[in-house]
């Protein structure tokens, strides 16, 4: 329940209540015999009671469909001061206008942002931001599952981490929560910034740094700027954990004023993993070793790449006081999310990697090296399927090549490529003496040509490893 009475989005107006005819400015006070069921951006799912807030996108514009959300049930609207005069008269045509409380504001974006950070401030429990070129949601799942075996948590759902998602994960938040586990993610310059100014995390977690989003931020020094919001702002009794196996984390050490908890299986970590045995399918098993003390842990979840997301977590944990047991527990319970390092094993045993969710360099890497492996285990073929990398900017091109020649060097039967940048990759498996006749490449939206074409090629106990961005759709 969100009371209207505390919706004051400071340094931002309210116009009140609607009356008939106009707009006056109207005290807060009068807010105050109104209150919320909850908080929506979706004309189209808005609920009974909810406040409504009209954003406007690149292609889209909230205000164009206030009238469906308050014919939906919505008990308010929030909307930008230039829509104003046309909801006012669309509300009083309608009949609508004594029924609805209308905040006016200058950016309902903002506007959501505020009311998230306010509500942050009523949640009693600590809050744990995590961010990295690839990882983050994999490790917000670990974490929360960590901390749920000592502390109520709640968790930020799917990877709802930019300007919209994360604010209106925060107001789907308990006051009465122990813990809050949130993803942050960016793309474009000053946007990290601001997510750490609504959800002011106590504990900032960076998985890695790479080159991604490049197009947003323009090189690895935006990368790098970008992320390290989410450790640089932390309060001097906060915790900063970061891949200490990360030339571009540990460069971050010298701006942290706060506890600082390295992670990783290279060098002197704070908390690392020895003796590492890799099940394939079956994940991974190590000696975790923390601050006094060592246990051995099972990660149902298949990869290095993921066992490193683990030590993140084990890190939180490590950190909040929890229990080497309690931490083993919470790690051993996670399972492959889907479309992230998603097994998918068919009758006649050939392994399916389903890692579609999104890629860039480093993670489409790690998927091919991991199946790579799987391979030779298990005597079949690595066979690869790759959407293109987006949002990699001047890096686009180099980016497909190297990819290319890693997918040679593990030792790939057959490349199936599709999107504008296929021929980078194509071209990069090329030079590095790859046959052309075992690459197959397809236009974006090709799917059904290269799924037909892939079915000739299978055989039994192959491996298929399927990856691409977000936008590709290659699940």
């Amino acid at each position: 329940m969100v009371d209207s009475a505390k919706i004051e989005l400071d340094g931002v107006e309210v116009a009140g209540l609607f009356p008939v005819g106009g707009f006056p400015k109207v005290g807060a006070t009068n807010l105050e015999k109104m209150a919320f069921t909850g908080v929506s951006t979706d004309s189209r799912t808005v609920g009974q009671g909810e406040l409504f807030f009209a954003l406007v996108g690149d292609d889209f514009n909230g205000h164009d469909f206030v009238g469906d959300a308050v014919l939906r049930g919505a008990a308010g609207l929030v909307i930008d001061r230039g829509h104003a005069s046309k909801i006012s008269e669309d509300l009083v045509a309608n009949g609508k206008a004594s029924e609805i409380a209308v905040m006016v504001v200058d950016d309902t974006l903002f506007a959501l942002g505020e009311l998230a950070r306010y509500h942050r401030g009523n949640i009693n429990g600590r809050v744990v931001g995590i961010t990295g070129s690839n990882g983050k949601t994999t490790t917000k799942e670990m974490t929360a599952s960590v901390t749920a075996t000592k502390f109520v948590t709640e968790k930020s759902e799917g990877n709802f981490n930019n300007l919209i998602g994360l604010p209106m994960m925060l107001l789907s938040m308990a006051k009465t929560a122990e813990v809050v586990v949130l993803e942050l993610g960016m793309n474009v310059p000053g946007e990290m910034e601001r997510l750490v100014e609504i959800a002011r995390p106590e504990v900032g977690v960076i998985t890695n740094i790479g080159p991604v989003h490049l197009e947003g931020v323009g090189s690895i020094e935006g990368v790098i700027k970008e992320k390290s919001q989410i450790v640089t702002a932390l309060p001097v009794d906060g915790l900063a954990v970061i891949n200490g196996d990360s030339e571009y984390c540990l460069g971050l050490v010298e701006k942290i004023n706060s506890r600082i908890i390295t992670f990783g299986i290279e060098g002197n970590n704070d908390v690392s993993a020895v003796d590492i045995e890799d099940l394939g399918q079956g994940g991974m098993k190590a000696q975790i070793v923390i601050p006094g003390g060592k246990f051995s842990m099972h990660l149902k979840i298949p990869g290095i790449h993921n066992l490193k997301n683990a030590l993140a977590a084990v890190s939180v944990g490590v950190a909040l006081g929890i229990s080497e047991d309690e931490i083993k527990a919470g790690i051993e319970a996670v399972r492959s999310i889907k479309m992230r390092m998603e097994m998918i094993i068919t009758n006649d045993e050939i392994v399916i990697l389903d890692d579609s969710y999104n890629a860039n360099t480093v993670s489409v890497k790690a998927a091919i090296g991991f199946l790579a492996n799987e391979a030779k285990v298990g005597g079949g073929r690595l066979i690869v399927v790759l959407g293109d990398m987006l949002e990699l900017g001047d890096y686009t091109v180099l980016g497909h090549e190297e990819v290319g020649e890693e997918a040679v060097a593990v030792g790939a039967s057959y490349l199936f490529l599709l999107g504008n940048n296929a021929e980078d990759t194509a071209r990069g498996a090329k030079n590095a003496g790859f046959s052309s006749a075992k690459i197959s490449v397809y236009p974006a939206g090709g799917h059904e040509k290269l799924i037909r074409d892939l079915k000739d090629v299978l055989k039994p106990k192959d491996r298929v490893v399927v990856k691409g961005s977000r936008g590709m759709k290659m699940e």
